[in-house]
């Protein structure tokens, strides 16, 4: 398997969130020999990572990025902006990963099981013990996984 690198992460990012911090983080991983990142497509914090990544490609060509869909209509509620942002960089993607055709009560916690047991590292930006966010960290330490705590 090839040394991969899942996010999980709030929805909504505090004012004081560092993004320089966040793409330090992501570029430490790659030069630790990391090349494979897993993104679920939330907005918010799956969004900046992309985002990240995306940036990060014109100095590391070599890195994957798989976007990880719950499912098809993920998008169907987003506004007119966020739904863009979200088709350009699922077209960005080197691979997409699509767990459901439809929304159902378990697909997002699929896709969060998913990323964790196909990575290696977790970074994980959580402020509060509720929620995706919390469930799929303590997931990845349940199942020994490194997690990367971003603040």
């Amino acid at each position: 398997m090839e040394k991969a690198v899942c996010f999980t992460g709030h929805r909504v990012i505090k004012r004081d969130f560092d993004r320089k911090i966040l793409k330090d983080t992501i570029e430490n991983l790659i030069k630790e020999g990391y090349e494979v990142f897993l993104c679920g497509m939330a907005l918010g914090f799956d969004t900046l990572c992309f985002k990240a990544l995306n940036g990060l490609k014109n100095k590391y060509p070599h890195i994957k990025t798989v976007a990880c869909v719950p499912c098809a209509n993920q998008s169907e509620t987003f506004g007119e902006k966020n739904k863009k942002v979200y088709e350009n960089l699922l077209r960005s993607a080197d691979e997409v990963v699509i767990l459901y055709p439809e929304y159902n009560d378990y697909c997002m916690k699929e896709r969060d099981r998913y990323m964790v047991d196909n990575s290696s590292v977790c970074v994980s930006y959580i402020y509060r013990s509720s929620g995706g966010t919390y469930y799929t960290t303590k997931y990845a330490v349940e199942k020994g996984k490194k997690i990367i705590y971003i603040k």
